[in-house]
């Protein structure tokens, strides 16, 4: 359906998998809608960030992420004629995870971090890493690890140490950002 461009809801889906648990024979089957996020809990944790965020100015307030640069994937929708044929094959799942770091008020923008296969790819083959505008480094699977992101949180402290300053760093649920 999705790739006719056809919009499901949740209780179509639903409906969807009722009948395929029944054709399969599955008796006792249950299918559950998705769960609606906690109204008031969110709004709980939104007062207690904005509490917490209100003790800092907004160059002490900082946000990094990760994101995967899927750099040879062809876009799924283009602005071509409707009645033109798109050739191809599967979609490349060639990708480098890049991590971005800035404040709040967007006037500190730490270097992007680059996340790779290869420890050192061919078209850097005469070319000082050191001098690229960003850091790169590599992973088996191109992400940023248990391992890497502790070396990405140390430098990060390393440097606010430095600077004397404290700061308010929020980051998502990341597996790799459980730090002991």
């Amino acid at each position: 359906m999705r790739a006719s461009n056809i919009p499901l809801t949740g209780p179509e889906i639903q409906s969807k998998a009722n009948d395929i648990a029944k054709d399969m024979g599955i008796e006792d089957f249950r299918c559950s809608a998705a769960n609606k996020v906690d109204e008031e809990s969110a709004n709980n944790w939104l007062h207690e960030f904005n509490r917490v965020k209100e003790k800092y100015l907004s160059c002490d307030v900082f946000n990094m992420d990760e994101t995967g640069f899927f750099y040879n994937l062809f876009p799924n929708h283009t602005l071509g004629i409707k009645s033109d044929k798109c050739h191809g094959g599967a979609q490349s799942k060639q990708c480098v995870t890049v991590v971005l770091c800035c404040n709040a008020d967007g006037s500190e923008k730490f270097r992007p971090r680059v996340i790779s296969k290869s420890e050192k790819p061919r078209c850097f083959k005469n070319i000082s890493m050191g001098t690229l505008p960003c850091i790169y480094s590599h992973h088996k699977k191109a992400w940023i690890d248990g391992m890497s992101f502790p070396k990405w949180l140390l430098r990060f402290n390393s440097r606010m140490v430095a600077e004397n300053r404290h700061v308010l760093l929020t980051l998502d649920r990341c597996t790799a950002h459980n730090v002991h």
